[in-house]
C-alpha cells in the first residue's frame, strides 16, 4: 500500500502530506527517479541551493524496510551548492531508510 509523502516547509515550520497519481508512481520507480522528477516540477531558472524556496527531497527506494537484500538505500535530491545548474543526488544506505 502506498503511504502519502510527508511535506515539512523548514521557513514556516509547516508539516502535511501528499498524494502522487498512481501514473506519476509507475513511472519514476524508486527515490532518485521520485526525486529527479519532483525537482523538475519545482525549480526555476536562477534558483540557487541557499534559496529558501529550493526543494530538498529526502527519498527511499520501493523495498526499503523488507527483508530484501541492497533495499536500504535512501538518498537526498536538490540543486548542487557548487555549480547552479546541476543537479546534486546523495545516496546512503543503512537503518535509516527503514525507519524512515
Amino acid at each position: 500500500m502506498f503511504q502519502p509523502l510527508l511535506e515539512i516547509d523548514l521557513t514556516t515550520g509547516s508539516i502535511g502530506t501528499f498524494d502522487l497519481p498512481r501514473q506519476t508512481r509507475e513511472r519514476w520507480l524508486g527515490g532518485l527517479g521520485l526525486g529527479l522528477h519532483l525537482l523538475s516540477k519545482e525549480i526555476r531558472p536562477g534558483m540557487r541551493t541557499t534559496d529558501p524556496e529550493c526543494p530538498m527531497y529526502v527519498l527511499t527506494g520501493p523495498l526499503a524496510g523488507t527483508s530484501i537484500p541492497q533495499s536500504t538505500d535512501w538518498v537526498i535530491v536538490t540543486l548542487n551548492a557548487e555549480f547552479s545548474k546541476a543537479v546534486c543526488a546523495s545516496h546512503s544506505h543503512g537503518f535509516f531508510a527503514a525507519r524512515m
